[in-house]
């Protein structure tokens, strides 16, 4: 969809290691929460992974995503981020050993 999220098939599917689904689609969400809590809509566990690590939302027909605090690094395409970044079709957002693409 280009990751404006209008044609509403935009999706964050699990492309490495172990999570609680491979593939959510964002279509209808504000956002989508990442993290070992049960609650979250993709669970992930692990040591110093947060309750909450990151969330993925949506704004004005974007997509972003927002690192949460924790022990552990979120990433995108390899590179820690601390605040809330835009996301590209493509994009890889990294959490421990689990890698999961922007699509």
């Amino acid at each position: 969809c280009g990751g404006n999220g209008l044609c509403g098939k935009c999706l964050v599917h699990v492309i490495d290691g172990e999570a609680s689904r491979d593939t959510i689609s964002l279509r209808g969400k504000r956002s989508v929460k990442i993290g070992k809590d049960p609650s979250s809509d993709l669970v992930i566990k692990g040591f110093f992974v947060a309750r909450t690590q990151c969330y993925v939302v949506s704004k004005k027909d974007k997509y972003f995503v927002v690192p949460q605090r924790s022990w552990s690094n979120t990433k995108l395409n390899d590179v820690i981020i601390k605040q809330e970044r835009l996301l590209r079709k493509g994009d890889i957002i990294e959490i421990k050993n689990v890698k999961i693409r922007f699509s």
